[in-house]
């Protein structure tokens, strides 16, 4: 009868982490119990289920403070990091400067492991569940199957070879052991998982058709869509294209008629045409732990008065902000863009305070009212005038998958095995744009033009959504987009393939002699 020890890193979790979205997994810790006690009843497995998905709004490892948004968004071309901000790990993440002793990248080390060891206490004693229900096991069990897939596909995409840990380390021992597995190895593990969960391999465990959205919990069209995403990373066109397809069909998920509507706090929290609304898996907060999410509050401009805050005067904090390259790209005439770059903002009422705290708020905002009118701009994609949500920390949820992204996915596979046709055209990318006020493509353009309006579509969809930094990896355009930006960073360029990698955490190396070599440039 083993007591649960909480170890970071390699050294990995096994406390929980309960996380509370509405009535999902009220915030109760647990205290030196045995493992056999926690995982007995439903509510064991509601609150273990809930400790996987925690790890994903955790303060420091997660997306809650926005530090796993520093790897997705900062290593791109689309968002630079703050004039005011430059220094620290912060610069080395966004210059590629980085080494295997920078913060951040322990950071998010620690919360993929420590998410992935939760889930390996689940999928070993859930089944053994003699106070559960069947039914709660089939869905919680199916829940940790899906979301270890998901913290591995990070990870491989992330640093490559990793450790591949499918059993709960129980000892500090044990957790110091794991050597770096072969990539093929990790993705049929990936792949696996999320077939599991999508309950293709064994009909006592599988996700439910239908979930209700505000709970935060997956169903089975993430399954499918994590694996259409595996597969088009894979270049498996044909399985990514059906697995995409299966979503589509499964006529679960559907656009909001307007861009900005897929943003709107109620909209994420229910249905439009299809049960679920757009959102297919996303990243939820409790504002009552911290008090909720901040990556708005990072990407509003430093000094300047946030609307609609929480607290009183609070101000942005400028860690993110978009330059006049990338504002000139995107296309004038699509609404998107005026979404994403107001010219004006409105005040919130009751928490103001007399103007900014810098004398000067860059991107023009100098009056209160003026704002993204000159370099640098600021995208504001999940501020929200509700009272409800309250800028910047609260229940804003950060999109992992929507609609879209099943649909340009599908677009993709497509057109990667042949042109794609205007039937295929008009299902997916069609409807996107259609949304932006932009016209409709011809399947005339041929193939390679719809795979650049695929990238460009991308570009703007899903701007400031985690999707730009994988994306360019892919489509093996992350090392000349890198080269060509201009941010004015004063550092030194080119990289090269080898920065698709992160380094693995000097710690880790240090911790595991199982670990012999680190990532190319730091081995």
């Amino acid at each position: 009868m083993k007591n649960i020890t909480y170890i970071t890193g390699l050294i990995l979790t096994l406390s929980f982490i309960v996380f509370s979205c509405n009535e999902f997994l009220e915030e109760e810790p647990l205290d030196s119990v045995t493992i056999d006690q926690l995982y007995d009843t439903d509510t064991h497995l509601e609150q273990a289920v809930g400790g996987i998905y925690a790890n994903l709004s955790q303060d420091n490892f997660g997306f809650r403070r926005g530090r796993f948004q520093y790897f997705l968004e900062l290593r791109s071309d689309a968002m630079m990091l703050g004039g005011t901000r430059r220094s620290g790990s912060r610069l080395e993440i966004a210059t590629f400067n980085y080494n295997s002793d920078n913060n951040f990248v322990r950071f998010v080390w620690a919360m993929h492991y420590n998410a992935i060891n939760n889930a390996n206490l689940l999928i070993e004693r859930g089944p053994n569940a003699s106070r559960a229900t069947e039914e709660n096991k089939k869905r919680t069990i199916a829940e940790a199957h899906f979301l270890r897939a998901y913290f591995y596909f990070n990870l491989v995409r992330l640093w490559g070879s990793v450790p591949l840990v499918l059993e709960a380390a129980e000892t500090i021992e044990e957790a110091r052991q794991p050597s770096r597995a072969p990539v093929d190895q990790i993705y049929t593990q990936i792949i696996q998982d999320a077939r599991t969960a999508a309950g293709e391999i064994d009909q006592d465990i599988a996700l439910p058709d239908v979930v209700e959205p505000i709970d935060g919990r997956v169903a089975i069209g993430a399954a499918q869509t994590l694996l259409a995403d595996i597969y088009l990373t894979l270049e498996n066109y044909l399985e990514a294209e059906r697995y995409a397809r299966l979503v589509i069909d499964g006529a679960r998920y559907a656009l909001w008629d307007n861009y900005e509507d897929a943003f709107e706090i109620e909209n994420q929290y229910g249905p439009n045409s299809a049960p679920m609304g757009e959102n297919v898996f996303d990243v939820k907060f409790n504002p009552d732990v911290d008090p909720g999410s901040r990556f708005a509050t990072e990407a509003w401009p430093r000094g300047l008065l946030q609307p609609y805050s929480a607290a009183a005067n609070r101000f942005g904090e400028g860690y993110f902000e978009v330059d006049s390259s990338v504002y000139i790209r995107l296309d004038d005439n699509d609404t998107r863009k005026s979404f994403l770059f107001p010219k004006t903002y409105v005040s919130g009422t009751g928490n103001e305070a007399p103007g900014p705290v810098l004398d000067t708020i860059r991107g023009g905002a100098y009056d209160g009212t003026a704002f993204n009118k000159e370099n640098p701009y600021f995208c504001v994609k999940y501020t929200s005038d509700n009272s409800r949500t309250r800028f910047g920390w609260g229940l804003n949820p950060w999109p992992v998958y929507r609609y879209a992204d099943v649909l340009l996915m599908y677009l993709e596979a497509a057109n990667e095995q042949s042109a794609a046709n205007q039937g295929i055209l008009d299902e997916t990318i069609n409807q996107t744009r259609a949304r932006g006020g932009l016209d409709p493509l011809s399947a005339g353009l041929g193939q390679a033009a719809i795979r650049e309006a695929i990238k460009e579509e991308r570009f703007i969809e899903f701007f400031f959504e985690g999707k730009r930094f994988f994306d360019l990896v892919r489509w093996n355009d992350l090392v000349n987009a890198i080269n060509t930006r201009d941010f004015d960073y004063n550092v030194n360029f080119p990289i090269n393939e080898n920065f698709e990698l992160l380094p693995i955490p000097q710690r880790e190396v240090d911790a595991n002699p199982n670990i012999t070599e680190n990532n190319p440039p730091w081995n």
